[in-house]
């Protein structure tokens, strides 16, 4: 509980305006950026399509057809079942100076992706209709971000204020982001005639999303002081699962065999159930207080709220897909997607409730409540994705393929500081990380199925905000002096296996 900062005699109370001043810029907590979570494009599906980059939007003719264009489904001649799946996926996330000058911060992906199962059941007494499923891993991406320090500093500075005081520094920080969705999907294609389809997919989706962030520091004054040793822990945990309803219509063009279009637009999502909790904690004891550069005492300070049973809100926006897929030439198949995503406004991911006090304490009447603090808001830009593949069949058994991807970060490093500087929440998600793929790989076909095998290799860059220093050019709470957010350097890379299997019947 807060207490009197009283003199250094305990003579007098002591209510300087730096107290609140640090309390506010740094009691908002620790930010790390993250990327992956959020974007549109990671991951593309089934075994030929996944192949050409997902560069299948005009000339999709497998059970994929659900996921990318449900209107392809009516061109697809064989019932059959398809699996594939990213059999692992390693990568690293590292992020440059997170937690200070000489600290970055590094996560390891080890881990199994599931991305596709979908097939097609005809109807025989409407050969002009063909009816599809499929479920698919949209986004799976977990990641931990671990350090420690335990050095001697010659100086402390609180808020701005740098005194000469030695002091043993121990700090310890522990981040860690999920995000997982999965779409169940149920396609139906009618064939206008031998050359025009439309078809529509009602999906249902399910996305879980996670923050978890610690921050333990403890300042041990060396030599004799009037301090005593000082500490500071911060915890957020945030969290939502919600099932939603969208769907995906499409329309597949083929005037000849060697030219085939197509165009989808997916709707933006319908909320049907949710649930969500956030919760923040922080506890200062013996924070320094200085007067005129003489210590006059300290401080311990409590802020904590934790709500549970929240509504989220989390949102897809409204995207427009076009491509095409030509033939040059007899053994060779060329595809081109472009994908327009638009741009989402700002809005919270959770209904916190207000008239929560945050800070507890005499000192801290007037300061925000929970309202401040624990709502994630969310607001995206518009992207555009290209994907470009290309297919060369050795013989009438194997074909060779190769594909690239872009999957850009609709986050920005602006986008999360207007939002800081509103003072009404925190972004869930904080980084603008824009990632490019290259897949190569080949497929054996038989008269009852196909093999497809490949590897994915994703590179990316881009920034992530961050107020944590635990260095030596922190303060003594570990986070940047002023609480002010600085720009880090953040990479990814990836490599993965991509198997996939199709049987027809």
């Amino acid at each position: 509980m807060a207490s009197v900062i009283h003199d250094a005699e305990g003579a007098k109370p002591v209510r300087p305006q730096l107290m609140a001043v640090t309390l506010l810029l740094l009691v908002s907590g620790i930010r790390l950026g993250y990327a992956q979570e959020m974007n549109y494009n990671t991951f593309q599906v089934g075994s030929r399509s996944a192949l050409m980059g997902g560069a299948v939007v005009g000339g999709v003719r497998d059970t994929s057809a659900t996921f990318y264009n449900p209107g392809a489904l009516a061109f697809v001649e064989n019932a059959s079942i398809s699996v594939s799946a990213n059999a692992f996926r390693f990568g690293t996330m590292t992020i440059d100076k997170a937690l200070g000058p000489g600290e970055e911060a590094t996560a390891s992906l080890l881990e199994p992706v599931p991305l596709l199962v979908s097939g097609i059941l005809p109807w025989p007494v409407a050969p002009q209709w063909v009816f599809g499923y499929a479920l698919v891993a949209r986004q799976q991406y977990s990641a931990t971000f671990t350090n420690a320090v335990d050095t001697p500093r010659e100086t402390i500075n609180v808020g701005g204020v740098s005194q000469p005081l030695p002091h043993q520094f121990v700090a310890q920080s522990n981040m860690t982001s999920r995000a997982n969705e999965f779409w169940a999907m149920a396609a139906a294609a009618w064939r206008l005639d031998e050359t025009l389809a439309l078809g529509l997919a009602p999906s249902i989706a399910w996305r879980r999303q996670s923050r978890q962030e610690q921050l333990s520091v403890q300042s041990i004054p060396l030599g004799a002081s009037d301090l005593a040793p000082m500490s500071n822990t911060q915890s957020t945990d945030v969290e939502f699962s919600q099932f939603s309803l969208l769907t995906r219509f499409g329309v597949a063009w083929e005037p000849s065999a060697l030219l085939k279009v197509g165009a989808t637009l997916t709707t933006p999502q319908l909320k049907l159930a949710s649930s969500g909790s956030s919760q923040a904690q922080v506890t200062r004891t013996n924070i320094p207080v200085f007067t005129n550069g003489t210590l006059a005492g300290s401080q311990s300070v409590l802020g904590s709220d934790f709500q549970d049973g929240l509504s989220s809100h989390y949102r897809t926006p409204l995207s427009i897909a076009v491509g095409a897929e030509v033939k040059p030439w007899a053994p060779v198949t060329v595809g081109l997607s472009v994908s327009y995503s638009v741009a989402l406004g700002r809005q919270a991911l959770l209904e916190v409730q207000g008239g929560h006090p945050f800070f507890r304490g005499p000192e801290t009447t007037g300061l925000p409540d929970s309202t401040r603090f624990l709502p994630p808001l969310d607001e995206r830009r518009a992207v555009v994705n290209v994907s470009f593949g290309a297919e060369y069949a050795l013989n009438d058994m194997y074909a060779a393929y190769v594909g690239v991807w872009t999957d850009f970060s609709p986050l920005t490093s602006q986008q999360f500081r207007a939002i800081d500087r509103s003072g009404q929440g925190f972004v869930m998600a904080v980084g603008e990380v824009d990632l490019y793929h290259v897949v190569f790989g080949a497929t054996r076909t038989t008269q009852r199925s196909k093999v497809a095998a490949g590897m994915v290799i994703s590179q990316g860059r881009g920034t992530a905000p961050s107020n944590l220093d635990i260095t030596a050019t922190g303060d003594v709470f570990g986070l940047t002096q002023g609480g002010r957010l600085i720009d880090r350097h953040a990479a990814f890379f990836s490599i993965s296996l991509l198997l996939g299997y199709t049987y027809f019947f």
